[in-house]
């Protein structure tokens, strides 16, 4: 550019004349940009499951070595609490230090349910979602190493959108609170997989993160034998705005897999 620096004269709203100055600096080529574009990393997954129901995406062109591993599970665990009489009815989850633990004649101990193994929620059932969780991880000197803690949202095929689901032990981003005992490695990506979800399901819940117990009733609730009833129509989502237990997600690699769950056949 020949002459960065302009002048021109205004006429203001006032009535009177201002002279104005105008600096224009290069920011990059045309080219640059164009180039800087079609550099960007590009979300890929591999549409053929490496196990059934996973599938491993990442960014391609990226310098970042992390991989992702989405796995549709039918429930989350809530492993070491008891039902509790709503006034409907229904039954909502009790959880105390104690798993398993029971305060009151009326409630209803767990411990049997599911082949021992506890409480469960299946959103499938709750309003037809499915449920993902997400685990990250890197390949490093032989070994398969995860990442962080995984992540769980829902996405509803009907709405075409996810969600963070606002349960106990999981955070607003949808990370899940795995505590200390988490494996890190293992030597081959399907034994790290299937030894961090048994680690999930095997874990007992507490009351970390958990949002009011009233408002939780309305979305998480139970027959007297721990089937998961469903979500009233108006506490349901209508759009990706969501609600509060419905949150919608902002993690890039999660917005990025509802939009491949979204075009794609599945």
């Amino acid at each position: 550019m020949s002459d960065p620096i302009t002048q021109e004269i205004i006429l203001q709203s006032d009535g009177n004349f201002y002279k104005r100055t105008v600096v224009t600096t290069l920011l990059k080529s045309q080219g640059d940009a164009i180039q800087r574009i079609k550099a960007k990393p590009a979300f890929q997954v591999i549409d053929i499951p490496v196990a059934p129901n996973t599938r491993i995406a990442s960014f391609a062109g990226s310098d970042d070595d992390t991989h992702y591993v989405f796995r549709e599970v039918p429930y989350f665990p809530f492993r070491g609490a008891v039902l509790h009489p709503n006034d409907d009815g229904s039954y909502r989850m009790s959880i105390t230090s104690t798993p398993f633990e029971i305060h009151s004649e009326n409630q209803i101990q767990t411990r049997g349910f599911n082949d021992n193994k506890g409480l469960r929620w299946e959103p499938f059932k709750a309003g037809g979602f499915k449920l993902y969780y997400m685990y990250t991880y890197r390949y490093h000197k032989g070994y398969v190493q995860n990442m962080g803690q995984p992540f769980v949202f829902l996405y509803h095929p009907d709405l075409k959108h996810s969600y963070i689901p606002n349960l106990p032990n999981v955070y607003d981003a949808g990370r899940i609170c795995t505590g200390d005992d988490y494996t890190a490695e293992e030597t081959t990506l399907h034994k790290l997989l299937q030894t961090n979800e048994a680690e999930l399901n095997n874990s007992y819940c507490n009351n970390d993160l958990r949002m009011g117990l009233e408002a939780e009733a309305q979305f998480i609730m139970y027959d007297e034998v721990g089937n998961t009833l469903p979500i009233d129509g108006t506490n349901m989502p209508k759009d990706g705005k969501g609600n509060y237990f419905f949150m919608p997600p902002n993690k890039e690699s999660i917005l990025e897999f509802t939009s491949w769950l979204n075009n794609t056949k599945h």
